[in-house]
């Protein structure tokens, strides 16, 4: 460990060439100020740290730099990363960590958040900021299920559907101020082929790009699939605070058999629009043409309303012509 006084600025660094089972007693000695000590000496545990660079500058006259000042690079082996008591740990058999111009970067390698790869993902934290803010970088194959989506409901980002199966390309990130739990999500989710679970019903889906900004959802295209009998293209957004939605549905084919009758979409004039306000919700249906056991129908535009808990259709008198 060296140091050296000139003109009130203390100049130190410390070299080790063996990992260290005690980072904290290493960097207790250093002012550290209260509001950022839990993030570092409560949050962060591990079962030993090799320290690859430690050193920076101490202005005696203004000990609260002493963050701003401080170079570190270390590896941590086996980490334990708590960002919030209530939820699951970030585990990382071996992870870099880096702290310069006063932002703690953790690059986290084969972690798991509850079960979860989280691949690429990696973490930092701004000690200078007035509140000390928190980013978690998904990047990463993750199912939007169980602690995942725990996690954004638990601050706030409340997603209408779960992922019951396969997995979504999530790169996400989450900005958590940690002195009053605010959240801000923002990111982008790839659908190839999944399965999610929306309103009691299982659907599935196929090619999907969504945006998310909190807890506004921007579809920017899904293709959502049922049997053989239905291939639907939707867009559009939905704000889940406000119970607001507007989407657009592209039917591709509707097909619906029942004996030996045959019920089959065979053009519309436009895509069909579900509207949602806090109050109501509306279905408008073009006017379209079908075929029904070999013969032609042609039906006038209509509008159902939607029951908003239920989501089922009640459809008014329709007018049913020949072709």
């Amino acid at each position: 460990f060296d140091t050296g006084l000139k003109k009130n600025i203390l100049h130190y660094s410390f070299y080790c060439n063996q990992n260290i089972t005690h980072l904290q007693q290493i960097l207790k000695p250093f002012p550290i100020p209260k509001n950022i000590q839990p993030w570092i000496f409560d949050a962060i545990q591990v079962k030993s740290v090799k320290i690859d660079q430690l050193r920076g500058d101490i202005d005696l006259n203004d000990p609260d730099t002493v963050i701003k000042n401080i170079s570190l690079i270390a590896n941590f082996n086996q980490l334990t990363y708590t960002f919030d008591k209530n939820l699951p740990p970030i585990v990382s058999p071996n992870t870099t960590l880096i702290l310069q111009h006063g932002i703690l970067y953790i690059y986290p390698k084969e972690a798991v958040f509850s079960n979860q790869a989280l691949q690429n993902s990696w973490l930092d934290i701004d000690l200078l900021s007035q509140h000390t803010k928190l980013t978690i970088h998904f990047i990463s194959d993750l199912q939007l299920s169980g602690s995942l989506k725990q996690l954004l409901d638990y601050y706030g980002i409340k997603l209408p559907f779960t992922q019951v199966s396969s997995t979504t390309k999530t790169l996400l990130d989450l900005n958590l101020n940690l002195h009053n739990d605010h959240v801000d999500a923002n990111g982008t989710l790839r659908v190839h082929h999944s399965t999610f679970a929306y309103n009691g019903a299982n659907i599935d889906t196929q090619n999907g790009v969504i945006k998310l900004d909190n807890s506004k959802i921007n579809i920017q295209q899904l293709t959502l699939i049922h049997n053989h009998e239905a291939n639907i293209s939707i867009s559009g957004n939905i704000d889940v605070i406000k119970h607001k939605a507007d989407l657009l549905f592209y039917p591709n084919t509707i097909k619906s058999q029942e004996a030996h009758n045959t019920l089959q979409l065979k053009s519309i004039t436009k895509p069909l629009q579900y509207k949602e306000t806090e109050f109501q919700s509306k279905l408008y249906i073009p006017a379209s043409d079908w075929s029904y056991d070999h013969q032609l129908i042609h039906i006038n535009q209509l509008t159902c309303n939607v029951d908003k808990k239920t989501k089922i259709l009640q459809i008014p008198n329709t007018d049913i012509q020949d072709s």
